[in-house]
């Protein structure tokens, strides 16, 4: 692709680290073209957040080359000061000449599949697809201060290109509604749900005591049981002489999907990146031989989980699943301070079970296909809202039903 050669008025040259020079006060906008030579202070910029581990500078760099974009970049918002420019926002930018390789990434998987029928069901319809700020398919936060939103905004507004789709994808609820202020045309789409474990109380008793009462008692039932396996977990850092055990375990989960050469690349890399500096690995051990795992990274008051692996002819009847998932992360989290245990998007039941909320996330159709309307952003709303309440309804709490079923009513964006 080449839309980016036709932003303007970027500087398409690699940025110095201290950023470039700039009067005292002004603004300058800079396109850096490698992810991996963004500037280091990146990071200061990302809110010490769930989402906002997905917005960091490490998991970029880990996980850019793996979105199949056509084309990659940054592009970076410098102030002039007295002795050299200060970052002040960073806006990530993948490109694809055609629909992106990952549902999650997809915009004709996540909103046109909400459209039976419609033209827009169709990858074409979408054309060439611009996502700002989103790798891998997670949840999108804005690398900058709070305050400074509306410089990161205007960096998107540099950063789109003249024609296709563009996106800003999967924004937890109250971040969505400060950029749609930014962007008052743009359709506000529910795109899916998160996962996560907001932790209560400082002890173990405290939170369990807040659970619903059937959460309670699985969660006692579940860690007696693996007590009573003689079932051990451990919290290890992430190194390559662990590797072999962990890809052998994802491996034996993902067993007939062809993922293997993949899975294992996935592990050496994050162990080789920064990243292996917030990685945490929990590991369920019998007799000696390890039998589980959950990889998890540690960013700011948040626990990010990143997948289970299990030796199913060793496992199943101890809970060991249900343990490395949610009931021990949650007692590192609260030994730790922790506030929440982030899962993703998808794959609820497992999580909802054991404490999980629900929690929509919001995409803004920064530039919709040709022939988009407000009734089409409304049906893919209720939709998609009527969808997450009919297939999970009997595991959420009835604050989360009643925004679900105004979504589903309105069509119109909810929190």
């Amino acid at each position: 692709m080449t839309e980016l050669a036709t932003v303007r008025p970027l500087n398409a040259a690699s940025v110095r680290p201290s950023g470039p020079r700039i009067p005292v006060g002004q603004v300058r906008f800079t396109l850096n073209g490698e992810l991996a030579e963004a500037p280091a202070q990146w990071d200061g910029l990302v809110p010490r957040t769930s989402p906002g581990f997905y917005a960091t500078r490490a998991w970029h760099q880990a996980n850019g080359d793996l979105t199949g974009a056509d084309t990659r970049a940054t592009v970076l918002a410098w102030e002039g000061g007295m002795e050299r420019p200060r970052l002040r926002a960073v806006v990530p930018m993948y490109q694809y000449s055609g629909p992106p390789p990952l549902p999650l990434l997809d915009p004709s998987h996540l909103f046109g599949s909400m459209l039976r029928g419609s033209r827009f069901a169709r990858p074409t319809a979408w054309g060439q697809v611009t996502l700002m700020g989103n790798t891998a398919g997670y949840e999108t936060a804005p690398i900058c201060h709070p305050d400074d939103e509306n410089l990161w905004a205007q960096a998107v507004r540099r950063a789109m290109p003249r024609q296709g789709t563009c996106a800003v994808l999967h924004l937890d609820g109250g971040t969505a509604a400060r950029l749609a202020h930014h962007f008052p045309h743009a359709p506000l789409l529910l795109s899916y749900a998160r996962a996560a474990i907001r932790l209560y109380g400082g002890t173990v008793e405290e939170h369990t005591a807040a659970l619903p009462r059937a959460q309670r008692r699985l969660a006692d039932r579940e860690v007696r049981r693996l007590d009573e396996g003689r079932r051990k977990i451990s919290i290890v850092p992430l190194t390559t002489d662990l590797i072999p055990d962990l890809v052998r375990l994802r491996n034996a989960t993902e067993r007939g999907h062809g993922a293997g050469p993949q899975i294992e690349a996935e592990f050496y890399r994050y162990a080789k990146s920064s990243l292996a500096d917030t990685a945490q690995v929990l590991l369920c051990h019998h007799d000696g031989k390890v039998v589980g795992y959950h990889l998890a990274f540690q960013h700011g008051d948040s626990l990010i989980s990143r997948g289970v692996g299990l030796d199913y002819p060793q496992v199943g009847g101890f809970a060991e699943y249900a343990c490395l998932l949610a009931h021990i992360p949650v007692r590192v989290c609260l030994a730790r301070q922790l506030q929440e245990i982030d899962f993703g998007l998808g794959a609820f039941p497992q999580k909802l079970m054991r404490g999980a909320r629900m929690i929509p996330v919001w995409s803004l159709l920064l530039r919709p296909p040709q022939g988009w309307t407000p009734r089409h952003t409304r049906e893919v709303n209720r939709r998609r809202a009527a969808t997450l309440f009919d297939e999970h309804a009997h595991y959420l709490d009835v604050d989360d039903i009643a925004v679900l079923q105004l979504i589903a009513q309105t069509g119109m964006f909810a929190i």
